[in-house]
């Protein structure tokens, strides 16, 4: 059998690593006032609408952060690849809580008022055990369950807006 000869690897140049970083430089650049500017945008909207601050972080914030894994796990989910759409979503949560949370608390204290958080805190552990299950019982997450999530959402967003 003939051997195929490995392809060349593109060399790089001073000029390449040059735009790269920059590019790179750019892009933290736009995430950071991006993210400044969601935050405080989301803020300002939801407050005059009424809105506690704690369903603007848990709505607004979370779901424009979050968009980014929503288009991942559909990618992942429409190429046949559930498990890296199950693992990411479970990776970007996990990686939140743990990195980011603690990270945030080491930088400035994070005093909040539980009472505020503890709906929405039993509805994430309600779906984590609901997924848990799912993912378990049902081998994954079917259209019905998807229906049931969105649903428990649903259902969250409007008893927290009266």
């Amino acid at each position: 059998s003939a051997k195929t000869e490995p392809e060349d690897k593109p060399s790089s140049t001073p000029g390449g690593w040059i735009a790269n970083l920059a590019f790179l430089a750019a892009g933290f650049w736009m995430l950071s006032n991006g993210a400044s500017w969601l935050v405080s945008g989301a803020a300002e909207a939801a407050t005059q609408l009424g809105m506690s601050e704690a369903l603007i972080g848990v709505t607004i914030l979370a779901g424009g952060t979050s968009l980014p894994e929503l288009v991942t796990a559909i990618i992942a989910a429409r190429k046949g690849h559930p498990e890296l759409a199950i693992g990411g979503i479970l990776g970007s949560n996990i990686f939140n809580v743990g990195s980011v949370l603690g990270l945030c608390g080491l930088v400035h204290p994070l005093p909040i008022d539980h009472t505020q958080l503890l709906p929405a805190l039993v509805v994430a552990t309600l779906a984590a055990f609901w997924l848990a299950g799912s993912l378990r019982y049902f081998g994954g997450v079917g259209r019905r369950t998807a229906v049931g999530f969105l649903a428990m959402l649903a259902t969250y967003f409007v008893t927290e807006m009266l």
